[in-house]
């Protein structure tokens, strides 16, 4: 390996293990419970970011704000609940994921069969 890969692998090591106590002083000082509020509140704000966006989407019941600022607020409201996940030491299972893609994609497929068939 050479010297600049282990300098990265350095950095990394001292990142993720930084961020790891981060979240275990943040764990341990206001404890489970309220990590698991903080999720919910994180989530129903996500929820409000994005209902925001489908209202600038359609047009209807106007907001002032621009696009990317809710695209922007989309984003740290999802990474606000990543945050609090990663804390939590909740962790991404790729084969649920996977698998309710499949579901949705089905699903999303039967529909349009289904319109087909009514406009047939």
């Amino acid at each position: 390996m050479n010297s600049g890969q282990q300098y990265f692998d350095s950095v990394n090591y001292m990142l993720t293990n930084h961020k790891r106590i981060n979240r275990n002083v943040v764990k341990d000082t206001i404890g489970i419970a309220a990590l698991y509020e903080q999720l919910a509140e994180e989530c129903t704000e996500l929820g409000k970011a994005a209902l925001k966006k489908s209202r600038k989407l359609r047009g209807e019941n106007p907001t002032p704000l621009t696009n990317e600022e809710i695209d922007a607020n989309v984003i740290e409201e999802l990474t606000d609940i990543q945050l609090v996940a990663d804390t939590l030491g909740i962790e991404y299972d790729k084969d649920i994921y996977t698998n309710k893609l499949n579901r949705w994609t089905k699903r999303v497929k039967a529909k349009e069969v289904l319109d087909e068939d009514h406009t047939s």
